[in-house]
C-alpha cells in the first residue's frame, strides 16, 4: 500500500531507540522468520510511508511498544484505518486475572472458539515487563465450585474420565521429557490440551470435587505444554499456556503448581533475555511456595538462583541455592512432593547449569574459571554411567552448557570429547531450544582462529550443523 509521505510516527519511535531500519528488520525477521523483511522494506516504510501487509503492522507496533516500554498501536503508526491483525496477537490478550470470577471457564471458552484446535489459527506475541509480571503475586485459594452440571447435552466429566485425563497428563509430561518441544510434538500436546479446555468451557461434572480435579489437571497440562512451546521458541504461546496454568491453579487452590508455573516464567524470560522481569517472577514464586512441601519451595528457591545467576549476581545465587538445599535436605521432601515434581531428586545439575550461567554472565575471567569448575562435579557426575536415568533432551542440553563450559577454558580436548558423546542423542531430541544452544556451540568453535584448521573441530562443527539442519 502506498502512501508516499515520510512516516513521522515510525521515524520518531526509531529515533527514539536509537534504531535504524536493518535493527528493526531484524526483530521482525527474529518473530516472522529470517528473511521476511529486508532492510530497504522497513525503509520505504519511514521513507515513503508504505503500510506493510498484515501482520505487519501489529507485530511491528508490538515490538516497537516492547523495547520503548508504552503502548504503540498500528493505527498509531500506519492512521487509523489500520485494523489489529485477525491472526496474531498479545499473549495476554483477551485473558481475564487470575483471580476474576469464572476466569477459567473464560479462558477455556477462548481456546475452544478463538484461538482454537487448529495451531495456525493464531499466533501470540511474547510479552514483557508489568504485562507479564503483574499477574504473579496473585493470591491463589480454591474458588467456590460453579455447578457440578452444566446441562443436559455437556459431556459430563465422571471421576473414570477425570482419572483418564490423569494418565494424558502423564503421558504428555514424558513426550515432553522424552524429546522437548517441536512441531509434531506441541501438536500432539497441544490436541490433548484442547481436549480438556471443552469439559472446562463445558463445565459440566458429576461432583464439585471432580470439577477442581479437572480444573487442576488442565493447569497441569497448561504447564507441560507451555514448557514444550517454550522449548519450541514459541513463547508467546507459551506465555499464554501459562497463564491459562496460572488461572487454574488458582481455581483449583494449588499454590504449589502456581508456584512452578512462575518457576517456569522465570526460566522463559532468562531465555529470552528479560533478567529483570526473571527476579520478579522467582520472587512470586517464593511468595506462592510458602507453606507447600519442602520440594516445591526448594524448586522456587533454585529458580530465583537461576535468575541471580544469570544476573551474574554470584552472591544472590549462593544465597538462594543454600536455601533450596535446605528445603530438598528436609526428611520428608521426596515423600511429599507432587507427582509433576517427580524429576526433582537432587539439586546438582541444576546448581550446576547456574553456575555456567553465571560464569557466561560476564563476572571477571577468573572468577568465571572459579564458577565453571565448580559446575564440572555437578554435572559430569549427572551424565555419567552410573548416574540415575537421565532423559535424552536434558543430557543434551545440560552436556552441550558443559561443552562450552570447557572451551571457555581452553580445554579443546574436553570439549569434543563430551560434544562427540552428546550426539548420540541427536536423533530422539526435536527440542528448538537444545538446537540453538549446540548452535551458539559452534558459534564458540567458529570464533576461536586457533581452532579453524583443527581437523577434530572442524568434524564436529559439521556434525553440529548437520543435527541442527535436520
Amino acid at each position: 500500500m502506498r502512501n508516499e509521505a515520510r512516516n513521522g510516527q515510525l521515524d520518531a519511535c526509531l529515533d527514539d531507540l536509537g534504531w535504524a531500519p536493518a535493527h528493526l528488520a531484524q526483530a521482525v525477521n527474529r518473530v516472522l522468520g529470517p528473511g521476511y523483511v529486508a532492510r530497504t522494506t522497513v525503509a520505504d516504510w519511514v521513507v515513503r510511508g508504505r503500510v506493510p501487509r498484515d501482520p505487519l503492522p501489529t507485530v511491528v507496533a508490538h515490538i516497537l511498544a516492547e523495547a520503548l516500554g508504552h503502548p504503540v498501536s498500528p493505527a498509531g503508526l500506519w492512521g487509523p484505518g489500520t485494523r489489529p491483525s485477525t491472526t496474531w496477537a498479545r499473549a495476554d490478550e483477551g485473558l481475564p486475572p487470575p483471580i476474576a470470577d469464572g476466569a477459567t471457564v473464560d479462558i477455556a471458552m477462548q481456546w475452544v472458539t478463538r484461538d482454537g484446535g487448529d495451531m495456525e489459527r493464531r499466533s501470540f506475541l511474547a510479552i514483557s515487563g508489568v504485562a507479564l509480571t503483574a499477574p504473579a503475586f496473585t493470591v491463589t485459594a480454591a474458588s467456590p465450585a460453579g455447578a457440578a452440571v452444566a446441562g443436559a447435552l455437556a459431556p459430563v466429566v465422571t471421576p473414570a474420565i477425570a482419572d483418564a485425563i490423569t494418565t494424558t497428563v502423564d503421558g504428555v509430561r514424558h513426550l515432553d521429557d522424552a524429546e522437548g518441544g517441536d512441531v509434531s510434538t506441541l501438536r500432539h500436546a497441544h490436541e490433548q490440551f484442547m481436549l480438556v479446555a471443552k469439559y472446562v468451557r463445558a463445565s459440566s461434572f458429576t461432583d464439585a470435587a471432580t470439577r477442581t480435579r479437572t480444573i487442576n489437571l488442565w493447569g497441569q497440562l497448561a504447564q507441560t505444554v507451555g514448557w514444550m512451546a517454550m522449548d519450541a521458541g514459541q513463547h508467546g504461546l507459551a506465555q499464554r499456556y501459562f497463564r491459562t496454568g496460572l488461572t487454574a491453579a488458582h481455581e483449583s487452590g494449588d499454590p504449589a503448581l502456581a508456584s512452578h508455573i512462575h518457576g517456569c516464567l522465570t526460566y522463559q524470560a532468562i531465555t529470552r533475555g528479560h533478567v529483570r522481569d526473571a527476579i520478579d517472577l522467582a520472587n512470586a514464586g517464593i511468595t506462592i511456595a510458602r507453606g507447600s512441601p519442602p520440594a516445591v519451595r526448594a524448586l522456587a528457591a533454585a529458580r530465583h538462583a537461576h535468575a541471580h545467576a544469570a544476573l551474574g549476581d554470584v552472591h544472590g545465587l549462593r544465597q538462594s541455592t543454600e536455601e533450596a538445599r535446605r528445603y530438598l535436605d528436609h526428611p520428608d521432601a521426596l515423600d511429599t512432593r507432587p507427582p509433576w515434581l517427580y524429576w526433582l531428586t537432587d539439586l546438582s545439575v541444576v546448581t550446576g547449569q547456574s553456575l555456567i550461567v553465571a560464569a557466561f554472565a560476564g563476572n571477571g575471567a577468573r572468577q568465571a574459571t572459579g564458577l565453571l569448575t565448580e559446575a564440572d562435579p555437578l554435572i559430569t557426575g549427572w551424565l555419567g554411567e552410573q548416574a540415575e536415568r537421565t532423559e535424552d533432551r536434558d543430557a543434551l542440553l545440560h552436556g552441550t552448557w558443559l561443552a562450552r563450559s570447557y572451551l571457555r577454558r581452553d580445554n579443546v580436548e574436553q570439549t569434543l570429547t563430551t560434544a562427540a558423546s552428546l550426539l548420540t542423542y541427536a536423533s530422539t531430541v526435536r527440542s528448538a531450544q537444545v538446537r540453538n544452544i549446540l548452535l551458539d556451540l559452534e558459534t564458540d568453535l567458529a570464533q576461536r582462529a586457533d581452532l579453524r584448521g583443527h581437523r577434530s573441530v572442524l568434524q564436529l562443527r559439521a556434525d553440529l550443523k548437520d543435527f541442527t539442519e535436520t
